[in-house]
């Protein structure tokens, strides 16, 4: 069975002349108007190719080494490709590179998307600066240059831009010459608020980032007061890096500026889920909320997951009343002198909710 190498180099091979003519345009260009083709998806017979893939497929139709010369240029400015051999793979040299681009294929993928602001590009070039500096520069001039309050027109400095895109190893350099890691962004937020505002939160960086500074986990943005919890569950019902917060003793009930829980946004972010995407409603990060002995619920936070009872689907009403009522009995307990008994009430009983972990809701 063919690889998928070999596949794109075949269809490579169909489409040769428009490829070389693709690649001989833009290399004739100046740096400057290649970026634009950098971040390009070219699609031959209904596979996607990134400009590098067509670089190094117009080199081996022409029976041309990839020298290790072009794969640094077009690594080091973002570019990755599915045509690399495993040669180059294994070339200690080109190793670092690879892999470092292999963690951002993510926002590799945003890039040719055009999903991304030209913000987030300017942010990504910085990175790219700051890995280069990293993986080259002497250490003295290394780590004056880490050390930059901001980094270039961004608001960040080095340890944000390297919380932002995963890089564990210039955070835990951080840490080993002895940097500020608290330190905050023009909008008053540090690494870790910036890292739980991200669609997609990575929990070996929350992990990397409190062992550097367990502080982070309860400090709050200066205008909001949001601490990284409500900032996560205002952008994801993502339940391990949640169960991993609770675990590392996040302030679980604090209130922001506008009196607003975790819970309180959590229920909210699901609210605006259920309204634009009625196929994902995903409830457990609820649950972990109920069943956790440090959540001390109150008035508001019933009221919210009521609201939320009033408009979600039929199906998961029931699961929703469930933690609805647990939240009432906290309540009510909560009313109780300390010394009184409260074997009249219902404990809250965290298997009447595990159905919500099993069932699948359905899709419209």
């Amino acid at each position: 069975m063919k690889s998928h190498r070999d596949l794109k180099l075949e269809i490579a091979k169909k489409n040769r002349r428009a490829i070389e003519d693709i690649v001989c345009d833009v290399l004739d260009t100046s740096e400057a108007n290649r970026i634009p083709y950098f971040k390009k998806t070219f699609k031959f017979d209904g596979v996607d190719f990134s400009f590098f893939d067509l670089v190094i497929a117009d080199s081996v139709i022409r029976g041309q080494a990839v020298t290790d010369e072009t794969i640094k240029y077009f690594t080091e400015r973002g570019l990755t490709s599915d045509l690399l051999s495993e040669e180059h793979k294994a070339n200690p040299e080109l190793k670092q590179i690879i892999e470092n681009l292999e963690r951002l294929n993510v926002h590799s993928d945003q890039l040719s998307s055009g999903s991304t602001t030209d913000e987030e590009e300017q942010e990504y070039g910085y990175y790219l600066q700051l890995r280069k500096i990293f993986d080259t520069e002497p250490k003295a001039k290394k780590d004056g240059l880490l050390k930059l309050t901001r980094w270039g027109d961004s608001q960040y400095n080095g340890f944000h831009l390297a919380a932002l895109f995963n890089d564990l190893d210039i955070l835990q350099y951080w840490k080993q010459i002895k940097l500020s890691s608290s330190e905050v962004d023009r909008d008053g937020y540090n690494a870790l608020h910036l890292v739980c505002n991200q669609s997609e939160v990575r929990l070996d960086t929350v992990k990397c980032l409190l062992k550097i500074n367990s502080g982070m986990i309860n400090a709050v943005v200066k205008y909001s007061e949001d601490t990284a919890l409500h900032i996560l569950c205002g952008v994801s019902s993502d339940t391990e890096i949640v169960r991993y917060m609770f675990s590392k003793g996040v302030a679980i009930s604090q209130l922001n500026k506008n009196k607003e829980s975790p819970f309180m946004v959590a229920v909210d972010y699901i609210i605006g889920i259920v309204e634009e995407y009625s196929e994902k409603r995903d409830l457990e990060i609820l649950q972990l909320f109920v069943d956790n002995r440090n959540f001390m619920p109150r008035q508001q936070d019933l009221d919210k997951i009521t609201e939320l009872s009033e408009v979600i689907v039929e199906e998961l009403k029931g699961f929703v009343n469930e933690i609805k009522k647990v939240i009432e009995q906290k309540l009510e307990l909560q009313k109780l002198p300390s010394d009184a008994p409260s074997s009249k009430l219902e404990s809250p009983n965290p298997s009447r909710l595990q159905p919500l972990i099993v069932v699948t809701p359905p899709t419209h």
